[in-house]
Order: structure tokens, then sequence, then C-alpha cells
């Protein structure tokens, strides 16, 4: 469950390319390529503040935001 505190901001970015980058390509050698190089293309680029991340189509139910548990009452 995400923290309902404040939102999470989703990232939707598109990049065009000459090659198929590869499922494991590196995630910051294309974005690198699209703004500098001249293979690829940044098309889009929106980010969009979401207050409640569980109902975005998006979510995957992801626990990386959940507040771990200390047990100490903190």
């Amino acid at each position: 469950m995400a923290d309902k505190t404040k939102p999470l901001y989703k990232s939707v970015i598109v990049i065009w390319s000459r090659e198929h980058p590869g499922l494991q390509g590196d995630i910051e050698d294309l974005a690198h390529e699209a703004l500098y190089g001249n293979d690829t293309y940044l098309a889009d680029h929106r980010i969009t503040a979401v207050e409640d991340p569980e109902e975005d189509q998006d979510w995957d139910e992801t626990d990386f935001f959940k507040i771990p548990d200390t047990g100490d009452g903190h």
C-alpha cells in the first residue's frame, strides 16, 4: 500500500529509436541518447501527481514506497 500522506509522481517518457534498445537495455543510456544522440528522439515527457496510486491504471502494487514498520513505535 502506498503512503497516503502525499502524492506520488508518475513520469511517462516516450523515446523513439532506430534500433531496438532490448528489454535489458540500460535506461540511462537510452535517455542520454534521446537527449544528445542522433538515433533516438525524446517525443514526450509527462509528470503527473497521483493522489491515489492504487487507483491508477499503471500501478503495479509495488511495496517500494511502503514505510517499513520498525517495531519500535516510530
